[in-house]
């Protein structure tokens, strides 16, 4: 199976080190991408390049399948699974509401079904409206809430 996925107006491929400015251009350094992330925004490419690896490693080994989002061979975004099931996205600001995310997200959802994972999760944070809101047009129902599951910058998240 390629590991390149394209969509109608996407390329979906897995992440390089050359990818590193751009990502942290893009989507790693921008505050309101990040707000609801597992880390908070990078204060420079150097953190980026570091998270980037593990990313890289992540997919190489098999552990799960992490994607740069293209849009005409520019990356506006990232997509992938982890952690066996747990899909994830992220999109640059500038491309917000232009359903690219829901693009991603179900040409990846349909990458994992066919490679025969039976089921995914979202960990969301509550707070997270827009997120929320997408995954439940694709069919995703929230099974349950938990408090204080991850702590950023020193404040507590629920899930």
């Amino acid at each position: 199976m390629t590991e390149t996925i394209r969509t109608k107006r996407l390329e979906l491929r897995p992440a390089t080190m050359d990818d590193a400015e751009a990502l942290f251009a893009r989507l790693y350094s921008d505050p309101e991408v990040m707000r609801y992330s597992t880390r908070v925004a990078d204060t420079d490419v150097a953190t980026t390049r570091e998270f980037l690896a593990k990313a890289i490693e992540t997919h190489r080994s098999g552990a799960g399948e992490d994607f740069v989002v293209l849009l005409d061979g520019e990356i506006i975004g990232k997509c992938g699974v982890w952690r066996g099931n747990e899909i994830g996205f992220q999109i640059a600001r500038d491309h917000w509401g232009k359903g690219f995310a829901r693009e991603a997200a179900e040409a990846v959802m349909a990458r994992a079904k066919a490679r025969g994972l039976a089921s995914l999760m979202a960990d969301v944070d509550p707070r997270n409206a827009r997120s929320l809101a997408l995954l439940k047009t694709m069919g995703f129902v929230i099974t349950r809430e938990e408090k204080n599951t991850i702590q950023i910058a020193g404040e507590w998240l629920d899930s």
